[in-house]
């Protein structure tokens, strides 16, 4: 299995999460290495793109040819509806933070909010000769907090109150199994099943 490590990654939400924890560092500290990193991450985005008809992209891509690359044996490299989704919406906040990143067209895709991300992109359009509104998330604004709290993505509630009193009695959030690959059905053999497995990659 070749070695995925130095891939370009959109997979969850990797190069998203690396951008705003840069972001944070940039704006906390004025760390102008953060900034570089922060712009580096931005144009990834715009440069994986792969062209028409199927103008999207990959979980992750090759960092020299930038082509769509998997990350496990099975994996074909191909591109990924969900992170396609995910990269037009990131796409259209960096344009709006920043006013220099294009925006490209990404229309024949399905099975995503075209909707919710075409009323952005018109409204976008309309002012995209005007000057931002406020601050570019790329300035060094006086005086800026870094939160207290962060609050994980799709939590019930805001309040971290509330969410540390969610825990059960053992001290932790329990989720619902609602799916496996592999269900129960009856203990096993004592015998051990041939084979080598000293080779087996995570998710293989």
């Amino acid at each position: 299995m070749p070695d995925y490590t130095r891939h370009i990654t959109f997979n969850d939400d990797v190069a998203a999460r690396n951008i705003r924890f840069l972001l944070t560092v940039w704006q906390t500290l004025g760390d102008t290495r953060a900034l570089d990193s922060v712009k580096s991450a931005m144009n990834a985005f715009v440069i994986t793109q792969q062209p028409a008809p199927q103008a999207g992209w990959s979980s992750q891509h090759d960092a020299v040819t930038l082509a769509p690359r998997g990350a496990r044996s099975y994996e074909p490299a191909a591109l990924v509806t969900h992170t396609t989704a995910r990269n037009i919406s990131m796409m259209v906040d960096f344009f709006e933070a920043t006013r220099d990143q294009p925006i490209t067209h990404s229309s024949q895709w399905r099975g995503i909010d075209l909707a919710g991300l075409q009323a952005r992109y018109e409204a976008l359009s309309g002012t995209a000769q005007q000057p931002a509104s406020g601050p570019s998330l790329l300035e060094n604004p006086r005086g800026f907090e870094a939160p207290k709290f962060y609050i994980p993505a799709g939590s019930r509630t805001n309040a971290p109150d509330a969410l540390a009193g969610s825990l059960n009695e053992a001290g932790y959030w329990p989720t619902p199994l609602r799916m496996t690959s592999h269900p129960y059905i009856g203990d096993g053999t004592e015998t051990a099943a041939p084979g080598d497995f000293t080779g087996t990659f995570v998710g293989d």
